[in-house]
């Protein structure tokens, strides 16, 4: 990046250039503070609140005393950067260190010091001036040079001035009016965004005195990105984007799309553009984690660098084969462009990562069967295991517009065989994409492995289809017959087929985590705005927080839950009880961060025979709710949440229900409603809705929703229904975001109970350590055939 534009003259005294940030930097200016005349006693500290230390401009001086006598500089030091080097932040001194403490942690384990030290030598007083980034961040394998150099002020004279401009990931500091200026960059872990901190300190002996100190909070205060490729570029951020999530899972930048548990560690596959914001140049990006929460980026397992993958390297699924051998099998496009399905196996099982991968030589193992396109065969499943000896898998494609899910066998994961009919196959549904088959426990919240097959009628199992006309993931429950390779759904497949979410997820992937006995499922979850939106912020897609899902008790549906690992990032908690929301009334929850919270709330109804009829016209759940979205007042709702709202309102993402009567039953319908997400143009503000299966006459009517600045996640029920939307508020951004318990119908409603936590930052993508970029990503001959 470069530096904030400085304008520069030549110093009074002819012997320098003074420097200074130009003024039009007080266009950014906002939340003025400031403060005179505050006496610094040796080795204390005085925090600057009331704006944002992240992103700050800081003006501070300081008047000395005692000058007198000054602690003596060793004539052999004459390298003011070693000096500061010796003679950090943290050791005392006589008149010094004092300065400020930016992108500082509450408990100052990180700080970016920047400060000065007055020597006195032949009779005279000399300033030194220090950037101390030692302590800068946590992260190992950083450049954390202290740099240093003299300040030509006499301290008798002058007072020490320092201003300081701090914008996420670097610091410019000016020492005594521009005369002397050091830029440091820093990549703090913890000290990011709201959880950074500013101080002025004194860590010397002697006490100092802050004559005057004045602060602003600087909005979107931009250093102009270079078209460089560098390592931050691979794998940091632009960090001053309002729209990156905290604890959703996304690649550092550019465009984005198989899990795995093994040996101890979480591994996400997932389909990324290494070199841009749109579809294209199809990798295997590689991220790996010990809790589902905190990522941490490897190279890409695969590249499209041969004949049967040139054209990019698509959706997959990785397997643990006996012995303990993970493979992948994953769709290539090939030099003519026909979608192939490939396999790769790690190079090193010791590497605890699996960093590198090497693709079987014999690729492709499944060419495009006859009759059908080309284009059309793709994302082989997650392979089951049959009595027979035999591996089971299905693959995605289409034929005449019948969605097909073909069955493929094998017995050494080399050789396939294409049965002779597909495990299913639905007319008028176009391609299938991403299938995933797995078994569900019929009595047990807990998962089962893939390769469970119907012990004695204890499992169903599920077929998940996501449909490329529509870019929904749809699922049916039912029986699997293997001696017949025969599925039977309990209900026919049709576009009100149950889906695993009304909103914006696709491309979802189950796996089965052994360590705690669970199938989780993640999903792509695509952006709404333009394409020139994703060009200029640099990013493209995230995925979901990843949930549990289980077979609900009644049999006719699942259940999905955020994992329980979300509580690690738990921050502040508020909750309450028994609140009656009235008619046209609306509570706020104060306490926590509104725009990166975890709300769970529940809400008991009276009245109930109060509720409108549906009309029998409208059965489709999402129409209901864009004609009736949260400003058109019913009787039973619309009641819920209202998430990343402004302080006017004119900015708010509501998600609520309704409830109704039919047919002598209650039908409680929720929505997620965009509309007024935000004042920015050109974006999608569908609103969606699900119907939720439950009985307000026997079951509060709950809501759980995670926040996390553009993205909102509701789970409905308990579970049974959800909805993932994505925003891109212009008011409701970051503290400025607020969270509202609504009721906008003409009944009351009591909010029983209302839990919300601030969730903090997950260190996503983070680089931890130094990863080396081996030549793995082209297939080699024979290396590793023999080992399947």
């Amino acid at each position: 990046m470069q530096s904030f534009p400085r304008s520069l003259w030549l110093d009074q005294n002819k012997k320098q250039l003074v420097q200074w940030p130009i003024v039009e930097i007080e266009m950014l200016h906002e939340n003025e503070v400031g403060l005179q005349d505050k006496k610094l006693e040796g080795g204390s500290l005085h925090e600057v609140v009331g704006i944002t230390a992240s992103q700050a401009d800081v003006k501070i001086s300081f008047k000395l005393t005692d000058l007198e006598e000054p602690e003596e500089l060793d004539e052999s030091w004459t390298d003011p950067q070693l000096i500061c080097s010796k003679m950090d932040a943290s050791k005392k001194g006589k008149f010094g260190p004092f300065g400020l403490l930016a992108l500082a942690s509450r408990d100052l384990t990180e700080q970016t010091a920047i400060f000065f030290r007055v020597f006195q030598t032949n009779g005279r007083c000399v300033v030194l001036m220090c950037s101390d980034q030692s302590r800068s961040s946590a992260r190992n394998g950083l450049d954390k040079t202290t740099y240093g150099a003299f300040v030509d002020i006499d301290p008798k004279q002058d007072e020490i001035s320092l201003r300081t401009l701090v914008d996420h990931s670097i610091v410019e500091s000016f020492g005594g009016g521009g005369k002397t200026c050091i830029t440091s960059r820093v990549y703090p872990t913890f000290t990011v965004g709201e959880d950074a901190h500013l101080f002025a300190f004194n860590n010397g002996t002697e006490s100092v005195v802050v004559s005057e100190l004045n602060a602003w909070s600087v909005l979107h205060f931009d250093h102009v990105q270079s078209n460089t490729i560098t390592l931050e570029s691979l794998f940091g951020l632009r960090l001053e984007q309002p729209y990156r999530t905290a604890f959703h899972f996304q690649p550092p930048q550019n465009w984005m799309n198989g899990p795995m548990y093994y040996n101890g560690v979480y591994h996400n596959f997932y389909q990324h553009n290494p070199f841009g914001p749109l579809f294209g140049n199809i990798h295997w990006a590689h991220s790996v984690s010990h809790d589902l929460i905190n990522w941490i980026p490897l190279e890409p397992a695969l590249a499209p660098t041969d004949p049967f993958d040139i054209n990019g390297c698509y959706s997959g699924s990785t397997i643990i084969l006996p012995g303990n051998k993970p493979v992948m099998l994953y769709t290539g496009a090939d030099n003519k462009s026909h979608q192939v399905q490939n396999l790769a196996v790690p190079k090193d099982l010791s590497d605890p990562y699996l960093r590198e991968w090497v693709k079987y030589s014999g690729n492709p193992i499944i060419n495009v069967p006859d009759g059908i396109k080309k284009d059309d065969f793709r994302d082989p499943s997650t392979a089951w295991f049959a009595d027979d000896g035999k591996w089971r898998m299905i693959i995605g494609s289409n034929k005449d517009n019948t969605g097909i899910a073909f069955l493929y066998q094998t017995e050494d994961f080399i050789n396939w065989t294409r049965y002779n009919s597909p495990l299913y196959k639905v007319e008028g549904t176009g391609v299938w994409e991403c299938p995933d088959f797995f078994p569900v426990w019929v009595d047990s919240t807990n998962g089962a492995d893939t390769s469970v097959i119907n012990p004695s009628d204890q499992v169903k199992h599920v077929l998940k289809v996501g449909l490329l006309e529509t870019g929904k993931d749809y699922y049916m429950i039912g029986n699997y017959i293997p001696e017949k390779e025969l599925y039977i759904p309990q209900n026919d497949f049709t576009l009100s087929t149950l889906r695993y979410d009304y909103g914006k997820y696709y491309a979802s992937k189950s796996f089965f985590d052994p360590l705690k006995k669970r199938r989780i499922v993640m999903a792509w979850v695509n952006e709404s705005h333009p394409e020139a939106d994703a060009v200029a912020r640099g990013w493209f897609g995230i995925q979901s927080f990843p949930r549990t899902l289980w077979l609900d008790r009644n049999k006719k549906q699942l259940i999905q839950w955020p994992i329980e690992e979300i509580e690690m990032l738990y921050g502040n908690k508020i909750a309450f009880q028994n609140t009656k929301l009235e008619g046209g009334s609306l509570h706020e929850v104060v306490g926590i961060t509104a725009s990166q919270a975890d709300v769970k709330i529940s809400f008991k109804l009276t009245n109930l025979e109060e509720a409108e009829e549906l009309d029998k016209t409208s059965i489709d759940p999402q129409l209901i709710c864009s004609e009736k979205d949260a400003s058109n007042k019913g009787k039973l709702g619309p009641f819920g949440l209202l998430a990343l709202t402004s302080k006017d309102l004119t900015e708010q993402t509501a998600i609520f229900f309704r409830v109704f009567k039919s047919n002598g039953q209650y039908v409680v319908i929720m929505c997620s409603d965009q509309s007024r997400s935000s004042k920015m143009n050109g974006l999608d503000k569908t609103t969606y809705g699900g119907y939720v299966d439950i009985d307000p006459q026997q079951d509060e009517i709950s809501l759980r929703t995670l926040i996390d600045h553009s993205v909102i996640e509701s789970f409905g029920g308990g579970g049974k229904t959800c909805i993932t939307a994505r925003v891109y508020p212009t008011l409701a951004i970051g503290k400025n975001a607020r969270l509202f318990a609504f009721n906008n119908g003409t009944e009351s409603v009591v909010i029983s109970e209302l839990s919300a936590w601030s969730v903090n930052k997950a260190r996503i993508n983070i680089v931890e350590e130094t990863i080396s970029c081996p030549d793995h990503l082209s297939s080699e001959e024979g290396q590793n055939d023999a080992e399947l």
